[in-house]
């Protein structure tokens, strides 16, 4: 055979082996091929059910219908996935079978789900609605009206009812128990901690219940008000609605719990056998790959066989021309195969451009995400393809691609960025763009990675939107709304602490440093109570209650009250409350129990009143006849006789009982004092004497009582009230000690220099009354309340708080002032300003030779038979002819007899059968113009003013002396008129 023929040949079967090669290479690249799609699809079954898993959660929490959408989009494309796997792989028809039996057990708890999901949903916003309606109906009609009435009440002055306030606050905590029942609830959908749930309603349960039967209790004690039964009744039929709907919600959440469990065994089966035919899928490509390469070399070795045969024909040039042509062939081949297999099995989508921004290559993830093809996006600028725009401003997003050849390294984009596919479409994503760079290290192009965060990003905007309806909720609690946890070592950590910190506390709302700000704040001797009553409720997992002071940062004392429900999570106890300002409740409590006090003040003064009247007409009556039987015995008597010195005595002291009659009458309010031209040493004297018997022999009293001094306008018996007050006081202050009490009164004459000494007093003459102590002095903080009403720093039962600030009053009623002047442990002195007047004082009995006389006829009425014959004694002897009645009836008899012979009529008020007020009034029906003088020891109703109503000429007051009675008869009748009955 010729040397060509033999090359021929060689030639021929050398051709023939490589096409050979060649095709059984192209087969089994083929398959490789096909594989290697096969696992990518399958390998994308991972995410996918990694996303269908969280949207199933999401629908479950929210039952959003777009979720659901969503949720079936992403199994059809599995399932369409699966459909487009290449059928010449029968050999893996098996396997896929499986693998559809799974997505298709998926499948159908996916859509057991759905109903369940739905009717949660309904019963939550049903549930929210009848809240709402809850929270609206307590604020309306408990709240803002007790709000209006309390505000109504401090306006007016009026105090505010404590029952009421307290159903206020406990409406204030049914609210905050609601809320709370409503964030634990929350809490449970975004956890699924069924277990801790019903741990925490159970305690939840029991306040709510407790915080009703108070308002319920409240209720009662305010008489069955109504109003307040409706309210609560209709409250409880609410409350009922919420347990029957939050009950469903809890069997429905139950039954989906149940179903995702499923779901989640289900998926984890999908992937287990997804991963498994993965793992065959891979052996067989690597199989291939093995094989190929074989075949591979098998094809060089042939060629090189025949190569060698021919290597005296053909030039070695050749040879290594044909060996490096395999060689980039296979590089390029790999290279291309591990690019393509790397980008379609990644999840996120990948674009990739030239150094001038244009795209040459595309993953299936971002065909998908843009809506543009491979085929139609390479060649095209990235802007045009990769569209983004801000998703809040919805500007244009500037091109990633032309940053990252601008500045050579990794960029990102913002949060906020939207990526609008070719149909329209609005993906929110997550990008970021590197460069690709040369083996020179010049960049030849940039590759962007970008991921679908649509999901994410609104499960972020709807917990922000949970955060911000917790802090409306929380800023409209009338309180600071926290949670705090601790565990039993006594370690504490704040988790929330509303805003209203600072409104009602001036403290930061931090919860790092809230409690120990709140802590510093509080009075140095609650602080030790306030940490002891904290320990106490964590150690027995209890509620906690407090109440107490709190110091503003400004320097402002509050009241407040703490209340918080615990809950065990595991070895923790996390405690929900709210701290609120109850200062306006404590002023109430308080104006309470100070009205109380004064209302058995006013009570006991009210019975001695009763007792001080009663007791004053029948002592009156006997004081009329001592002193009137006295005088004329004095009448009668040598005034140089002992006799007559004796019987003097005798109407001083009766004189002096009548006084005391008056003074208590004062005291008690029953009989009514003018102001008048007096000397005040005489009354200061005789206080001192009537106060000396009654102080322990341990206090000394000093006087120093000028009696050359001005006359004062004022109440004898008011002057003598000032002064037993002063001294009584001052005596208390050293019952324990002993000490020395020093009582002056001199005449002082202020000038205009000494007003910034004495403030408020004009320049002028003035009487000073002081009254010093050595006893235990007044402190700073309490002198300037000495003088407020029921203000007493004395035990319960040793004073009223009513003593000074009586005293106070009178002093300011005359146009004077009193001053206080005190230290802690060096006595105090009380000086008493009261302006000097130059008027005489009145005089208190007059000359016998001044005694007016007359002859006419007068009827003197008097139930007591010993006052009618002394009084009759006593006119007789001025001169009248005088008639005597012991009856009102047979005294008005006696008138209408011969009502003309009568020209005055004297009667006693109080007497049986008929009063004087109303003989008067039938004596004066028959005559008009007769004068009337009525006599009485006290009268607590009838007046002066009321006397002159009916006719009445004048009131006389027992014991009437001979000289007031001359005056008196000889005013009404006239003095300058001719007698009536005798002419």
């Amino acid at each position: 055979m010729s040397a060509n023929r033999k090359v021929i040949s060689i030639i021929i079967l050398g051709a023939s082996a490589c096409l050979l090669s060649f095709l059984l290479s192209q087969y089994y690249s083929k398959k490789s091929h096909d594989n290697q799609l096969l696992l990518a699809q399958i390998q994308q079954i991972s995410g996918r059910m990694e996303q269908i898993r969280l949207l199933s959660r999401i629908f479950i929490q929210n039952g959003d219908p777009a979720t659901w959408n969503k949720m079936i989009e992403n199994l059809k494309i599995v399932r369409l996935d699966l459909k487009a796997a290449p059928q010449v792989n029968r050999q893996w028809q098996k396997e896929m079978q499986a693998l559809e039996k799974s997505l298709a057990e998926f499948d159908r708890i996916i859509a057991l789900i759905h109903d369940p999901a739905l009717r949660l949903k309904e019963e939550k916003t049903k549930l929210q609605n009848i809240g709402l309606s809850f929270s609206m109906e307590v604020e309306e009609r408990i709240i803002t009206p007790y709000r209006k009435e309390e505000g109504l009440r401090i306006y007016h002055g009026d105090p505010l009812d404590p029952f009421k306030t307290r159903i206020k606050d406990t409406a204030y905590d049914l609210v905050g128990l609601h809320i709370q029942q409503q964030l634990i609830l929350l809490e449970l959908l975004l956890d699924w901690d069924l277990p801790g749930y019903q741990l925490k309603k159970q305690a939840m349960t029991k306040a709510l219940e407790k915080h009703k039967s108070q308002l319920q209790y409240m209720a009662i004690l305010m008489g069955n008000e109504p109003t307040i039964n409706t309210i609560i009744d209709s409250l409880d039929r609410k409350l009922s609605d919420l347990v029957i709907h939050e009950k469903v919600i809890i069997e429905h959440f139950s039954t989906l719990i149940t179903l995702n469990g499923n779901l989640i065994t289900a998926g984890d089966g999908l992937l287990d056998v997804s991963e498994k035919l993965s793992a065959r899928i891979d052996e067989d490509i690597s199989n291939d790959n093995r094989l190929n390469k074989g075949l591979s070399w098998g094809l060089l070795i042939t060629i090189l066989c025949g190569l060698g045969l021919l290597g005296a024909m053909l030039a070695g040039d050749i040879i290594h021309f044909v060996e490096d042509l395999k060689k980039s062939r296979e590089d390029v081949r790999a290279s291309e195969s591990n690019l393509k297999v790397t980008l379609d099995s990644i999840g996120d989508a990948v674009i990739a451009t030239d150094d001038k921004g244009v795209v040459t290559r595309m993953n299936p993830s971002a065909e998908r995400m843009t809506g543009w093809s491979s085929a139609e996006a390479v060649g095209r600028p990235l802007p045009e393809v990769f569209c983004i725009v801000n998703g809040q401003t919805r500007e244009q997003v500037a091109n990633p691609a032309e940053k990252v050849l601008a500045d050579g390294h990794v960029v990102g984009l913002a949060n906020h960025t939207v990526l609008i596919a070719k149909n329209g479409k609005e993906i929110q994503i997550a990008d970021s763009g590197a460069p690709i760079c040369g083996t020179d290290g010049r960049i030849v192009g940039v590759v962007l990675v970008f991921r679908d965060v649509t999901e994410s990003y609104a499960q972020e905007q709807k917990i922000r939107e949970s955060e911000k309806r917790l802090k409306a909720v929380t800023a409209n609690v009338p309180g600071v709304v926290y949670q705090f946890t601790a565990i039993r070592s006594q370690a504490y950590t704040h988790d929330f602490v509303s805003e209203k910190a600072s409104e009602i506390f001036h403290l930061k709302a931090d919860p790092q440093t809230f409690f120990n700000d709140f802590r510093a704040h509080l009075p140095d001797d609650e602080k030790d109570r306030f940490i002891a009553s904290i320990h106490e409720s964590v150690n027995r997992v209890i509620p906690w209650h407090y109440e107490g002071r709190f110091i503003k940062p400004g320097g402002k004392k509050i009241w407040f009250s703490g209340n918080a429900i615990p809950h065990e999570v595991g070895d923790a106890i996390v405690f929900y409350g709210v701290l609120m300002d109850i200062t306006r409740r404590k002023l109430a409590e308080q104006e309470t129990r100070n009205l109380k006090d004064a209302l058995e003040q006013a009570q006991k003064m009210e019975a001695i009143g009763t007792l001080a009247g009663g007791i004053a007409h029948d002592f009156n009556n006997i004081l009329s006849a001592v002193v009137g039987y006295a005088q004329l015995a004095l009448m009668d008597t040598d005034e140089k006789s002992h006799l007559h010195h004796n019987l003097q005595q005798i109407y001083t002291a009766a004189m002096r009982a009548g006084d005391l009659v008056r003074q208590i009458l004062a005291f008690s309010r029953q009989a009514e004092r003018k102001p008048e031209p007096l000397q005040v040493a005489p009354l200061i004297k005789e206080a001192m004497k009537m106060l000396r018997s009654s102080l322990p022999t341990t206090i000394e009293i000093k006087q120093n009582i000028s009696t050359r001094t001005d006359n004062v306008m004022a109440d004898p018996t008011q002057i003598h009230q000032i002064v037993m007050n002063l001294c009584t006081n001052a005596a208390q202050s050293m019952e324990e000690t002993g000490g020395r009490m020093t009582v002056g009164l001199e005449q002082i004459h202020l000038t205009a220099a000494d007003h910034h000494h004495y403030p408020g007093l004009d320049a002028g003459d003035y009487i000073r009354l002081t009254i010093q102590d050595t006893g235990h002095g007044i402190a700073p903080e309490i002198k300037e309340k000495i003088f407020n009403p029921y203000f007493t720093t004395k035990d319960r039962g040793k004073g009223t708080g009513l003593g000074l600030s009586v005293v106070h009053g009178i002093v300011q009623s005359y146009g004077g002032r009193i001053y206080v002047h005190s230290k802690p442990d060096s006595g105090t002195t009380f000086d008493v300003f009261l302006p000097a007047i130059r008027d005489q004082a009145i005089l208190e009995r007059q000359e016998k030779s001044d005694l007016p006389t007359g002859n006419e006829t007068i009827l003197l009425v008097d139930d007591e038979t010993i006052l009618v014959e002394v009084g009759q004694q006593i006119l007789q002897r001025l001169g009248y002819t005088v008639l005597v009645c012991s009856d009102s009836l047979e005294a008005l008899k006696r008138f209408n007899q011969a009502p003309g012979e009568i020209d005055l009529v004297i009667s006693d008020m109080t007497m049986p059968k008929m009063t004087g007020d109303k003989l008067a009034a039938r004596m004066l029906q028959t005559r008009p113009d007769l004068p009337v003088i009525l006599c009485t020891g006290f009268s607590s109703k009838f007046t002066e003013k009321e006397a002159a109503e009916i006719g009445v000429k004048a009131l006389a007051y027992k014991p009437l002396v001979a000289a007031e009675m001359a005056l008196l008869v000889r005013k009404v009748l006239g003095e300058n008129k001719n007698p009536v009955g005798k002419k």
